[in-house]
């Protein structure tokens, strides 16, 4: 401001020290103090406006930081709005796996019971089949050992017959001898009729003795010759029953071969294969409890899994609950930070301070405590951040737990179906080998039963024997009895002899040769009936022995029906157990159906549970960035109250 040019004031002098001073009057005083206060308002609005500019300034600076700090932190906002949704959305991935892992091993749980159930029926089955086996074991042997004494008693029989060869010929001999003296007493019957011829009227007697003793030589000669028929015929029917015996003999041989051939190759083999066809299902029937435990494991794993799930998913929802708190809070930081700068732009040119700095104080009041909210709220997540860790660390754990038993289910069940595969071919042999072994079992018993048939023809052949032994007996009755009555009649021929005196000498001969014919025929006879006696007792042994041999042929075709019988419970048991086997391939099916899917969904959860510990990890260093920025936010807000402060001050 231009001063303007004051004239010269009067001047004075004092009265004390009498020097003369220069004097104003009072307008001029009063001028210049009206300018001195005019320079001083300036000065003061000088510095007032200065003061303000700066302040403005402080608070312009303030309200970019404060800006600058809300975008940060609504970014992070955002970043860690988006880490609680996705953590969100694994979460309920995990439960969701954890739904299908339970659903899948409460199916395991429920195959793994029925696979037990029909195993046990399979234990069963194995064990009632072994069981039937041995007993058809058992029986078959029997068979084995009556057809052995079948067999021998046959082979005693054959002997015996074989002796009764040598007895016919001895008959044949002594019939030959029979004949022999037959022809010699025809003869001396010739000679004597020729004695008597000569005697004339004293051999009358003795011709008569003659003719009777030439009808009894004819008599005991054709006796003879139907005796060596008849020997002839039993010759013959030896040789047939001879070789009905060997034949029967072989047959009994050849059954018994067969038999012990299909007891020792076969039935015991099956018994064999069942015994350890019992052992692998017990082994798998173990797996199948294993597999349950382990489905009980599974499903307690599982329900721990979703309850992390759960406390994952709460977490994250708390989470995102304190983000939206913080979102707002930091919305309403915005309008006031906003507002801030307008009065920033205001305080410049404001004329009232004193307004303004209340203005200031209020926002600065304000912003302090939305930052005391998403401090807050900072509070919360970290609290939820927490339990989320904690959720993931469970679900963590217990999803490498499931992990472990889903590998140790998978292991036995590896384990249970090799043993029902190796199980599998064994059932198939024993199942073959039963049919081959029924089919052998079938042709011997068949064998058994032609030979007990023929034992009709054997037995026939033995009596028609006998029949003709009665036959030889009676002849020699005949030929005793011719010879008893020869020696009779030559007992008249020495009385015919003796009456005739001189004339009857040559009757006397006669009479005494016809008598020691007889007499000889009489010890044949005796002779025959001897052997006769002897045959019959062989005859008796033999019908006894072949009735014994029948005998034990018969109890060899009843332990082949009680042997059928036990192998028709083999043949149902086998039938049975492929039915059962059918069922255990579909309860095989889904278990491992279920374990895949249990161990998939394990799989699942390991992977997400992973991402989502990477995720809330990554959240965690968001909401630290988050907490730095709130951090710079407060300092800022401080800062704008101090303003405040010094503002209220000046």
């Amino acid at each position: 401001m231009a001063r303007k040019l004051e004239r010269p004031s009067s001047l004075g002098t004092t009265e004390k020290t009498g020097i003369t001073v220069k004097r104003e009057n009072d307008d001029d005083v009063n001028r210049k103090r009206e300018l001195a206060r005019k320079m001083a308002q300036e000065k003061t609005k000088a510095r007032t406006m200065a003061k303000q500019q700066a302040m403005a300034e402080r608070i312009a600076s303030a309200s970019e930081e404060l800006l600058a700090g809300i975008e940060e932190s609504n970014a992070a906002a955002q970043e860690f709005s988006r880490l609680m949704n996705t953590v969100a959305s694994s979460g309920e991935q995990v439960g969701s796996n954890a739904d299908q892992m339970r659903a899948a091993v409460g199916q395991m749980n429920k195959s793994a019971q029925g696979v037990q159930k029909t195993l046990g029926v399979l234990d069963k089955a194995s064990k009632d089949g072994g069981l039937a086996v041995k007993d058809s074991v058992q029986q078959m042997k029997a068979c084995v050992d009556q057809i052995k004494e079948a067999a021998s008693r046959n082979m005693q029989s054959g002997k015996r017959i074989g002796e009764l060869e040598v007895q016919s010929r001895q008959i044949g001999d002594i019939v030959q001898a029979v004949v022999m003296i037959a022809d010699q007493t025809n003869l001396l019957a010739l000679n004597a009729a020729i004695e008597a011829a000569r005697a004339g009227e004293h051999g009358r007697g003795f011709a008569v003795v003659a003719d009777e003793v030439r009808n009894l030589a004819e008599i005991s000669e054709r006796s003879a010759r139907d005796i060596r028929g008849v020997i002839d015929e039993i010759r013959s029917g030896v040789e047939g029953v001879v070789k009905d015996i060997n034949t029967a003999v072989e047959d009994f041989d050849r059954s018994e071969a067969g038999m012990g051939k299909v007891v020792n190759e076969g039935f015991e083999k099956v018994g064999v294969l069942f015994t350890r066809y019992a052992e692998m299902v017990g082994e798998a029937l173990g797996d199948a409890v294993r597999l349950q435990d382990l489905a009980n494991e599974f499903l307690a794993n599982s329900e721990s899994i979703a309850s992390a799930s759960q406390q994952l998913l709460s977490s994250a929802q708390e989470s995102s609950k304190g983000v939206a708190e913080q979102s707002k809070a930091m919305a309403e930081v915005n309008i006031a930070t906003q507002e801030l700068t307008e009065m920033a732009e205001e305080l410049k040119t404001s004329t009232n301070i004193n307004k303004s700095a209340e203005e200031v104080a209020a926002t600065a009041e304000e912003l302090s405590a939305n930052i005391e909210q998403v401090s807050a709220s900072a509070s919360q997540i970290a609290v939820a951040l927490n339990q989320m860790v904690g959720g993931i660390r469970m679900a963590g754990a217990e999803a490498d737990k499931a992990d472990t038993i889903a590998g140790d289910a998978k292991e036995v069940l590896h384990q249970l179906l090799a043993v029902a595969a190796d199980a599998g071919k064994l059932f198939a042999e024993a199942d073959g080998l039963m049919v081959d072994s029924r089919a052998g079992a079938r042709q011997v018993w068949s064998d058994v039963k032609n030979s007990i048939q023929a034992y009709e023809g054997t037995n026939s052949s033995i009596e028609d024997l006998q029949d003709k032994i009665r036959r030889i007996e009676k002849i020699v009755d005949t030929i005793e009895n011719v010879s008893i009555q020869t020696n009779m009649l030559a007992v008249n021929g020495f009385v015919e002899a003796a009456t005739a005196g001189e004339h009857g000498r040559g009757f006397s001969v006669v009479a005494g040769d016809i008598r020691n014919l007889a007499t000889e025929s009489a010890e044949n006879a005796d002779k025959i009936k001897d052997l006769v006696r002897d045959i019959q007792m062989q005859m008796v042994k033999v019908a006894a022995e072949i009735a014994q041999s029948e005998v034990a042929a018969r109890k060899a075709d009843d332990a082949m029906t009680l042997a059928a019988q036990k192998n028709g419970v083999v043949t149902k048991v086998l039938e049975s157990i492929v039915e059962t086997r059918n069922l255990l391939r579909i309860g095989l099916d889904e278990i491992q159906s279920a374990v895949s899917e249990a161990e998939q969904g394990t799989q699942h959860v390991v992977d997400i549970i992973k991402q989502s510990d990477e995720q809330v990890e990554e959240a965690s260093r968001v909401a630290q960035e988050q907490a730095k920025a709130t951090n710079e936010l407060a300092n800022a807000i401080e800062e704008i109250a101090s303003i405040a402060d010094e503002m209220q001050v000046n």
